[in-house]
């Protein structure tokens, strides 16, 4: 934990420390004076904590203050205070500057403007997506990372979501955990905020085996989802299986899409996650990325001979191409649609430069079936959108790794809502 730069002018974190003692008496339990040497107290070996958070470790810094300002005069008594005792000060000063820098980052504040309402009543189910980008497991024992995600997904009201660029499938028993069981202060406080009627419990599958590499790492498919919500997947299985004796030139997909056999009640759907191709620097590599699209067709094409009539089909994740692209008139053709229209922002730009200010890359699919004017036993709402705010945390370092308040991914949620009748 970083000292405040206020304390770094010594006048006043003296007067800081003179109003503690006199005003709060946190320092001493009598009224008696307090001689202490400036011996080392033993008793500072356990770490203390706070109501709402508790302190890992304290900065080697607190030495520093402990030799310069362990003696000084206030009104008429003198006070010779202990390292220990000035440790606590500046461990009860830091975790005020703390929760206070948190609360300026909105992290607990509703998404501005709010998300269309969702009632279990009018039997509305929210799906997200969701490129996590290189989301590992210190990512999801960072404090920071795991902050935003499941702030994310609470704020969001999602039951069902998909998330690409996973890099190992513990990670998705760590997201179940913390939405069922919170420890972190920030998720804790979100659903003492917004207590639901019904708790959620949420189940999480995997793809056995990955859908590919990216940087460094193998990616796996994850399909997370609230269980009290009537949402079922039963399996998911890779629709291109991974295999290093192929060639990439003769793999129709650089990442297979999963597949999952998903049940919203008495609704049978498929989902496919997808992270196709990236197009690459300055488009190198937009053929790959236009040929696995044009391959998702051929998907479609088999889910239709092959699937019973009553089920229902949607194809969501990081396409990595513009949604207005000629290519996709594969899955029109097909009777599918987006649910996100024209060129909206789906990623985050992590540099700010204006030549690379957004792309609308993330998407999601549907059946004809589902359309806003089917009559079918589920359909579309019409409600869709991108989430692009709490997306930062004082935690995560900035992708230069020269500052703070970065964000957990360069790519930003998507949602969209269906209606059961």
């Amino acid at each position: 934990m970083a000292i405040s730069n206020e304390y770094t002018d010594s006048t006043i974190f003296l007067e800081k420390l003179k109003s503690t003692i006199i005003k709060g008496k946190q320092l001493h339990n009598s009224s008696h004076d307090i001689k202490i040497n400036n011996q080392h107290s033993n008793t500072t070996k356990g770490h203390r904590k706070s109501e709402n958070c508790s302190i890992q470790s304290f900065p080697q810094s607190v030495n520093n203050y402990s030799s310069q300002f362990s003696e000084y005069r206030t009104d008429e008594k003198n006070y010779d205070f202990s390292h220990s005792q000035l440790q606590l000060v500046l461990r009860m000063e830091g975790i005020r500057d703390w929760l206070n820098l948190i609360a300026s980052c909105g992290l607990l504040n509703e998404l501005d403007p709010p998300l269309p309402r969702i009632s279990s009543m009018e039997r509305h189910i929210r799906i997200g997506s969701w490129n996590l980008n290189r989301f590992d497991l210190s990512k999801a024992k960072h404090p920071g990372f795991m902050e935003v995600v499941c702030l994310t997904i609470l704020r969001m009201n999602v039951s069902l979501i998909l998330l690409q660029e996973v890099s190992d499938p513990l990670v998705a028993d760590y997201l179940c955990n913390e939405l069922n069981y919170p420890s972190l202060p920030h998720v804790k406080r979100w659903v003492e905020k917004f207590p639901l009627s019904t708790p959620p419990y949420w189940k999480a599958s995997c793809s056995i085996q990955p859908t590919g590499s990216m940087f460094r790492a193998k990616e796996y498919a994850v399909f997370l989802y609230n269980s009290r919500c009537g949402i079922r997947i039963s399996r998911t299985s890779l629709l291109e299986k991974s295999s290093n004796s192929l060639p990439v030139s003769r793999k129709s997909f650089t990442r297979s899409p999963c597949g999952a056999s998903c049940h919203i009640q008495h609704i049978n759907l498929v989902l496919i996650s997808v992270h196709l191709k990236a197009s690459g620097l300055r488009n190198s590599q937009i053929g790959r990325t236009i040929s696995e699209i044009e391959s998702l067709g051929y998907l479609v094409q088999a889910f239709y001979e092959t699937q019973p009539s009553g089920t229902y089909l949607i194809i969501a994740g990081d396409f990595n191409l513009f949604p207005t692209h000629e290519v996709y008139r594969v899955l029109r053709e097909r009777g599918l649609w987006p649910v996100l229209k024209g060129e909206q922002q789906t990623t985050m730009n992590y540099s700010n430069s204006r030549s690379n200010r957004f792309r609308a890359y993330d998407n999601a699919w549907l059946s004809a079936n589902l359309s806003l004017t089917s009559e079918s036993t589920i359909r579309w709402t019409g409600d869709s959108g991108v989430i692009l705010k709490g997306l930062r945390h004082p935690l995560i370092p900035e992708e230069t790794g020269s500052g703070a308040n970065g964000l957990v991914s360069d790519h930003a949620p998507i949602w969209f809502d269906i209606h059961l009748t």
